[in-house]
């Protein structure tokens, strides 16, 4: 789980700084693309890094945004998804502090592969890391920028 701390001013005009959650486990990672963006992962972030057809990446975003927000049980045992309860997902959506996360996904490459990597689980990631270390011929130059230092350095040597 990813806690992303956003400054944003309310509809009152108070500045405001508040936590939200993000998190995807691997289940709802394999219905995300195969429902939504047809890749693996480490293509998603590689699509996002290069496309420069912008409608596509607004729609990877805000489809992403939508499926990982969700708001932990008081006992931890859940986390509740704002796509199955409107409640949670009035808690973010309908506040400033989502438009500005989606602004900075969007404006900021460097920040979205950050975050993409910190709300899936570690392991996926690692296997993810792991997948382009094994390629690094397949790995764009754009993307290394934005990937664990262990992976690119096999790729430079």
């Amino acid at each position: 789980m990813h806690i992303e701390n956003i400054t944003y001013v309310d509809y009152d005009g108070n500045e405001r700084t508040d936590d939200f959650a993000f998190s995807l486990n691997k289940a709802e990672i394999i219905k995300w693309l195969a429902q939504s963006v047809g890749y693996s992962l480490d293509q998603v972030m590689a699509k996002l890094i290069k496309s420069e057809n912008s409608k596509e990446i607004i729609n990877i975003f805000d489809d992403l945004l939508h499926r990982a927000y969700g708001e932990k049980s008081l006992d931890g045992r859940k986390f509740v998804k704002a796509y199955k309860d409107p409640e949670v997902a009035s808690n973010f959506f309908d506040t400033e502090a989502y438009s500005v996360l989606f602004m900075k996904l969007i404006g900021d490459a460097k920040f979205a592969g950050e975050f993409l990597n910190s709300i899936i689980p570690k392991d996926l990631a690692e296997e993810v890391g792991k997948i382009l270390a094994e390629n690094p011929d397949g790995i764009p130059d754009e993307l290394k920028d934005y990937l664990p230092e262990k992976v690119v350095s096999i790729d430079n040597k």
